[in-house]
């Protein structure tokens, strides 16, 4: 069997993107790109790291009397400082971020060098692996689908129930009650996704979609 040859950058958007934060340094030995790239992070992080926050303070000082307006800019402040805490340590850790990229970029870690023959123990431990975690997946995405659809069902029931032997008042809180479940609620996976069964079969199929692409494309 042909030893199949991989490339040896496989983090060239990660490290462009580090590059443009003024967390990675230009390859090159010229001295003058070395010295206007430390201008340039030196210019990020007094942005990012001085300017900003202190932006971030001067809003929650101005708006510490108002409610709503004070928790949007605590959500905001919260996610730019721990933004800029993780800067800070790439400042002080970033070696170790290196040298996980090196071991990564080793052909021992590559898919075609991964593959394990059918029946073997690794692959059945494999596939022991991938199941449970799709059940545990399933578990959350089958509760939180089951929430869903129950707190769909409150309009009905409110419908259903002797609603007319109640008070004005009580009848106005059902009214205003119904008017509300009307926008379904998911539990999500930070904001970012509802844990639904749609959600259980669109994270399958993307699944085998980015599998079967690896197995047919020849890096």
């Amino acid at each position: 069997m042909t030893e199949i040859p991989y490339a040896k950058d496989f983090f060239k958007i990660n490290r462009w993107m580090l590059k443009c934060a003024g967390l990675w340094k230009p390859d090159t030995t010229n001295k003058t790109i070395q010295l206007l790239y430390r201008v340039y992070v030196i210019v990020v992080f007094l942005f990012v790291n001085l300017w900003f926050t202190s932006t971030e303070f001067g809003s929650l000082f101005s708006t510490y009397k108002d409610e709503y307006p004070l928790i949007k800019n605590v959500n905001f402040f919260l996610t730019h400082f721990m933004g800029a805490v993780k800067v800070i340590f790439w400042y002080f850790k970033g070696n170790c971020l290196r040298k996980i990229m090196q071991t990564l970029e080793d052909p021992k870690y590559h898919y075609e060098s991964c593959k394990a023959p059918p029946l073997s123990k690794q692959f059945i431990a494999e596939c022991v692996y991938m199941a449970a975690m799709f059940f545990q997946l399933y578990l959350y995405c089958s509760f939180g689908n089951e929430v869903t659809l129950e707190f769909q069902e409150i309009s009905v029931n409110i419908w259903n129930s002797n609603w007319l032997a109640t008070n004005t008042s009580f009848k106005k809180s059902l009214v205003f009650t119904m008017l509300r479940v009307k926008r379904p609620v998911y539990f999500t996976v930070g904001k970012f996704s509802p844990l639904t069964l749609s959600t259980f079969v669109y994270i399958i199929k993307t699944s085998y979609s980015i599998f079967a692409l690896i197995k047919n494309t020849s890096v």
